[in-house]
């Protein structure tokens, strides 16, 4: 994650051992070979083209063999970090369609795509339970309206029934005091309505 880290701060610690090592011995010829071998590290880095590390390998397999040991021993090091380097990097995926890279992207299609599969899903069922809800909110209007109009009807016709029961034996009563009756009944006074205290009223009155 940082140029001091890991395969990076590895490659650049031995490359750089070789470059002192090349300027303290005067050698510009392996500086200048070195910094071409660094040319192709950065130009791979940049582009992502594995000609570069084929020119790498090319030129530091050539400079092996032409130095000392020591000089040796940190270019194989070198060469080593660089390659398991291009390793990764090409685990990682040098386009965004390719390795990792590819995968972490279909992936995140995929994601995409399930997500937007679930919205729609989501919105259909919500759309039916809106539906279902509607529909039982007018059955339950419907069958609340219906009840009232029923309690309303068998009221009325309670109450006008205490009415005409009600004038009925108050008409009778009134016969029976003109003399026009010889008979007279009492009211129905079992309500307990207003219906029902004229009723007790009346029947007083009869008694």
């Amino acid at each position: 994650l940082h140029h001091k880290d890991a395969l990076y701060g590895s490659l650049r610690q031995a490359v750089h051992q070789i470059q002192d090592l090349a300027k303290q011995s005067n050698d510009f010829k392996l500086l200048a070979s070195v910094y071409d071998l660094r040319k192709q590290e950065k130009d791979f880095m940049l582009r992502k083209d594995l000609k570069y590390v084929a020119k790498f390998e090319s030129k530091i397999s050539a400079l092996s063999n032409q130095v000392e040991d020591k000089i040796k021993t940190n270019l194989n090091t070198y060469r080593s970090d660089f390659l398991r380097l291009v390793q990764a990097q090409e685990q990682i995926g040098f386009s965004q369609d390719q390795g990792l890279k590819g995968d972490l992207r279909k992936i995140r299609h995929q994601s995409d795509l399930i997500l937007k599969e679930m919205s729609s899903e989501m919105d259909v069922i919500i759309s039916k339970e809106i539906k279902s809800i509607l529909t039982q909110s007018f059955i339950l209007a419907a069958i609340i309206i219906f009840l009232v109009l029923l309690i309303a009807v068998l009221l009325s016709k309670n109450i006008i029934s205490s009415i005409n029961d009600f004038q009925a034996g108050l008409i009778d009563f009134f016969k029976y005091v003109n003399k026009e009756t010889s008979q007279v009944s009492l009211l129905n006074q079992s309500s307990n309505d207003e219906m029902g205290a004229m009723a007790k009223v009346v029947n007083q009155n009869i008694e």
